[in-house]
């Protein structure tokens, strides 16, 4: 264990190595290995989230998952790290004809 609070790069670091882009982890998951309590890598996750680093999602009453957005992920974050919609590309609709015999062309 390290004797020092992480640093942001620390839990970075950490929660690079527990898996790829896309991988939910937990913050006893990212705390294992750290000399300080789960609410300090709590903080730093929080601030990764705020960053737009990390996204993260509440599951059940009392627990949070954290992941790292994959390269795919096309969510719009926000400065506080918020998604604030969908980057989308507009497509033409397809557009219909019916021929006097009732196919359609």
């Amino acid at each position: 264990m390290t004797s020092a609070a992480p640093t942001v790069a620390d839990v970075t670091a950490k929660v690079h190595d527990i898996g790829p882009p896309g991988t939910p982890v937990t913050t006893p998951e990212v705390a294992e290995g750290f000399d300080c309590t789960t609410r300090t890598i709590y903080n730093r996750l929080s601030s990764l989230v705020e960053d737009g680093v990390l996204r993260t999602k509440k599951v059940g009453a009392n627990s949070r998952v954290w992941w790292r957005p994959a390269a795919t992920d096309r969510r719009q974050v926000g400065s506080r790290g918020r998604e604030s919609g969908f980057a989308l590309t507009r497509s033409s609709t397809p557009r219909w004809s019916v021929s006097s015999s009732g196919e359609r062309r």
